[in-house]
This record gives structure tokens, sequence and C-alpha cells, in this order.
């Protein structure tokens, strides 16, 4: 079965955009996300993501990873989870570097929470979701701690509100910080 996706960018310095490991954009196709790519000229990486399960679950069922040792199957490597199979695209200040082909069916969602994950490598979203609480009933379930933002599906992209983001710890929310 061929699943819902949605394609995040991702920047690909922190030098020059703050907190990059989290998704700038989100669209509902490549060609979508490749004029966002070529209008704006950014260096990064416009990425597949199956909807509503994390990457890691979406790569071990299609069997194109095997966890072989004990630590590959902890909530730090789950939460940070990225996995080379997914379709994506890599650009340098707008130009197409390498290419891909949209192997989903384009979400119908407006709006996808995206999970970052604070483990061994936390620079790519570990999971996407079209639901807030979906997305939290995962964290919880493996225990992760990171970062879940919203961003909303548009052809013009999204800017992420950070302020908005919510934290996570051993899978519970971290709560608000008040000034």
């Amino acid at each position: 079965m061929v699943p819902q996706t949605v394609w995040l960018f991702t920047s690909a310095s922190n030098d020059v955009v703050p907190d990059a490991h989290i998704p700038q954009a989100a669209f509902r196709t490549l060609a979508a996300g490749d004029r966002w790519v070529r209008t704006l000229k950014p260096s990064g990486m416009l990425t597949e993501y199956p909807m509503n399960i994390g990457v890691f679950e979406w790569a071990t069922a299609r069997g194109v990873f095997k966890p072989r040792r004990d630590d590959q199957r902890a909530t730090p490597f789950i939460e940070t989870f990225s996995d080379a199979s997914q379709a994506h695209a890599h650009y340098e200040l707008g130009e197409l570097v390498s290419g891909c082909e949209q192997r989903g069916i384009p979400t119908e969602a407006t709006v996808v929470w995206a999970f970052n994950g604070r483990g061994r490598r936390g620079c790519f979203p570990s999971a996407v979701f079209d639901d807030q609480y979906r997305a939290e009933d995962w964290i919880a379930s493996i225990g992760a701690s990171g970062t879940l933002t919203k961003l909303v599906i548009g052809d013009q992209g999204t800017s992420c509100d950070l302020a908005a983001a919510l934290e996570f710890s051993a899978g519970r929310r971290v709560p608000e910080q008040r000034a």
C-alpha cells in the first residue's frame, strides 16, 4: 500500500538558520516544494515523509532497515531515525544538486506536526503526523525527547513558529516557561 506523504524542507546549515534541524516548510508535492526552493534559493534538503508513522517503524516494516543491536531499538536511536531510502532532493542556493521522484500519495492534511528528537543525531524529523494528539501519543509510546512543531502546508511554504513549538522529555510534554 502506498502511504500518504508530505514533503518537508530542512535547511543545510545552523550557521545560516537557527534551529536548522526544524523543518522550514511543508508541501503536498515535490513539485510545489521544488518551486518554493527555486524561488527563495535556500540550501538544504526536501524530503518525503510517510504520514502518521515514525520513520523507524516505516523503514523496519518495509524491510529497508533491520535493527541488529540493542541500541538500534532504543529511544535515542528511534527518536532521531531518518532513512536514506526516503525520497529526497538536495539543493544548493536554490539549485537542484541531486533529485528524486515522488513516491507517495500527497496528504490531504492542511497542517502537519513534525517531531525532531534530541538523541544521537537529531538533524532531520523522525515522524510527521496530521494531528497533534496522534503525534503526542507516538512520542509518549517511545519515551522520546525533542521538539514537536506545527507546519501549515501550502504552495508558498510556511515558517515555523518556534515560539509555539512543544518540547518533550522522556515522552512527556515539558511545561512552558513563563517570563
